[in-house]
C-alpha cells in the first residue's frame, strides 16, 4: 500500500495528501500507518524529517504564549547552531503569539531545512553551479576544439564544437550548425543538437548518474539499475536505468518536452505543491509548459526521433514553412521567409543534415515558385 513511498524525495512527500494529513494531525488513522513505515524504513527517517520540518514551518501557528526576548534570543541561536551543524531540524517550538516572529521563524526553517536537503548531494549542486553560470571556460581550463585529441581523455566531436573541464565535470558546447556525438564515462552515448550544452562528471562515483541539458540530446542510457540516470534542464527532469529517449529544453520558451523511443522514464518538473510526475511508456510524448504548469502527453512516432541522430529526417507530406523552422533550429541560425506563404509547398522524402544549410534550403527551392537569397539568407518569390 505504501510502497511508493521507498523513492520518494522531500518534494514529493510534501506533495502527498496522505503524508500532509499525518504531519498536520487532520487524520488520526494515519499515525499507525506512517509510524510503521517509518519503523520499516529508516533510511527514510531523515528526508520525511526534512519533509515535515518544512510543511510545519509552512502551517499557519496558532496564538498562544508569547515568549520573552531571552526565549526568543535563545531558540534563534540553537536554530543557527542547528543549521550549521548540519543536523535536522526536529525540536517542537512553542507556538507564538507575534505574527510577524511566525513568520520569520517559519523563514528560518525553511532555509535551514533546504539548506540540510540541498547539500546532501554536493555533485548535483556542482552541476547545477556549473550550469547556471556563463559557458565560457576559464583561464587554464582544458579546452578542445573538437577533431583534435583531447588531454585527460576528453571527448572527441566535430569541427565547430567545444569541450572544457572544470570542477571534476566536463561541458560540451555544440556549435552552429553542428549535430554531435559523445560517449559518457558510463558507456551511455548522447547525440546533441546544433547550439546545445551537456555538462556531466569526469566519471560516476556517486548513487546516481546525472548529467544537465540544454537545448536538444537523444540519449541512449547504459543499464546500471543500482545507480539511476537522471538528466536535469531549467525546466524539467527526466530520471531512467536503461533506455533511449529524445529531449528538447528551452530555458526562456515553452517547447519543453521529451520522447520515449524504448525502455521506460520519470518525468518530473516544478516544485511542491505544482510538481508534476509522470512515467512515460514506448511512443509516447510528453510536452510541458514551465509557464502554466501543464502538460499534455500523446502517442507520437519515434522513427524521426531514431533517424534524427544519425543526421536525417523523414518527411511525410511537411510543408516548406515547417521545414524552414528545423533548418533554422537544427543550423541555429534564422532565415527570412520575406512573408511569403509557404503552406501549400510540401514535401515528403528523405532530408539530409550532412549537408551545410545554404545548400539544403536551396534544394528545397527548386521546382517551387521560390528562389533562395544565399547572401541575405531570404526566401524571394521568382
Amino acid at each position: 500500500m505504501m510502497n511508493q513511498y521507498e523513492e520518494y524525495d522531500a518534494d514529493d512527500f510534501l506533495n502527498d495528501e496522505s503524508f500532509r494529513e499525518w504531519v498536520l494531525g487532520s487524520r488520526k488513522p494515519e499515525d499507525a500507518l506512517w509510524t510503521n513505515w517509518l519503523a520499516a524504513h529508516p533510511e527514510k527517517r531523515s528526508i520525511v524529517d526534512r519533509a515535515r520540518n518544512i510543511l510545519l514551518a509552512l502551517e499557519p501557528l496558532p496564538a498562544a504564549t508569547a515568549l520573552s526576548d531571552a526565549e526568543l534570543t535563545e531558540m534563534a541561536k540553537k536554530i543557527q547552531h542547528k543549521i550549521a551543524a548540519n543536523k535536522p531540524l526536529t525540536s517542537p517550538f512553542r507556538f507564538i503569539r507575534s505574527t510577524w516572529f511566525r513568520a520569520a521563524a517559519a523563514l528560518v526553517i525553511v532555509c535551514g531545512a533546504l539548506f540540510l536537503f540541498n547539500g546532501s548531494n554536493s555533485e548535483r549542486d556542482k552541476l547545477f553551479a556549473l550550469a547556471e553560470n556563463a559557458t565560457v571556460p576559464a583561464a587554464g581550463a582544458s579546452v578542445t576544439v573538437q577533431g583534435r585529441t583531447a588531454k585527460h581523455r576528453e571527448p572527441k566531436a566535430k569541427s565547430g564544437s567545444k569541450t572544457f573541464r572544470r570542477n571534476g565535470f566536463t561541458t560540451l558546447l555544440v556549435g552552429a550548425a553542428q549535430r554531435t556525438g559523445v560517449t559518457l564515462p558510463d558507456g551511455t552515448r548522447v547525440w546533441l543538437n546544433s547550439g546545445s550544452r551537456l555538462i556531466y562528471p569526469v566519471r560516476f562515483s556517486g548513487k546516481t548518474r546525472e548529467v544537465y541539458l540544454e537545448g536538444d540530446g537523444y540519449f541512449d542510457v547504459t543499464h546500471h539499475p543500482a545507480q539511476p540516470f537522471y538528466v536535469h534542464a531549467k525546466n524539467m527532469n527526466i530520471s531512467v536505468l536503461g533506455t533511449e529517449f529524445y529531449m528538447s529544453t528551452d530555458a526562456t520558451g515553452k517547447a519543453n518536452y521529451a520522447v520515449l523511443v524504448r525502455g521506460s522514464i520519470a518525468f518530473s518538473a516544478g516544485k511542491w505543491l505544482n510538481k508534476i510526475s509522470e512515467k512515460l511508456v514506448s511512443g509516447q510524448q510528453i510536452n510541458y509548459n514551465p509557464e502554466t504548469s501543464r502538460f499534455a502527453i500523446s502517442e507520437v512516432p519515434t522513427a524521426e526521433f531514431e533517424s534524427w541522430k544519425e543526421g536525417f529526417v523523414n518527411l511525410r507530406s511537411e510543408s516548406l514553412a515547417g521545414i524552414i523552422k528545423r533548418i533554422e533550429k537544427y543550423y541555429n541560425l534564422a532565415v527570412d521567409t520575406n512573408g511569403l506563404d509557404l503552406s501549400q509547398e510540401t514535401f515528403s522524402g528523405r532530408l539530409d543534415f550532412q549537408q551545410n544549410a545554404d545548400d539544403v534550403i536551396r534544394f528545397l527551392c527548386e521546382g517551387t515558385p521560390y528562389r533562395y537569397n544565399e547572401e541575405e539568407r531570404r526566401l524571394e518569390r521568382r
